[in-house]
């Protein structure tokens, strides 16, 4: 498998701070890898074990899980359905979550409906 280009920022942020990013820092996820996340954590993996495995931060873990969470809400998954499937994550993160994506998607269509 190819790896992706990283973006301008990412790949210049990388290029300047050697060491500081993790190997896959500013790569979009693949399928594969989030069917790989997914098995981790239904095996009980920490967050750090998880991370060192994707060449990814803890935050950026957080982050797809996070991402992982308000799709599952989207599919009319209840927030115990979504805390037992992505087990690092309480109902507390799980609602933080939802609410911070309805919140970006609504002030993009009030954006969008400006420039109409």
């Amino acid at each position: 498998m190819n790896p992706v280009k990283k973006t301008n920022i990412f790949q210049k942020l990388a290029e300047n701070n050697p060491g500081k990013y993790d190997e896959n820092f500013g790569q979009p996820w693949t399928n594969e890898e989030e069917i790989k996340l997914l098995r981790l954590v239904d095996k009980n993996k920490s967050i750090d074990d998880i991370s060192k495995e994707h060449k990814r931060s803890a935050g950026g873990i957080r982050g797809k899980l996070s991402n992982i969470a308000y799709k599952m809400y989207n599919e009319n998954k209840t927030i115990d359905e979504i805390q037992n499937k992505l087990k690092l994550l309480d109902n507390e993160q799980i609602q933080k979550a939802i609410n911070k994506h309805k919140n970006k998607n609504k002030n993009k269509n009030e954006i969008g409906r400006a420039h109409v």
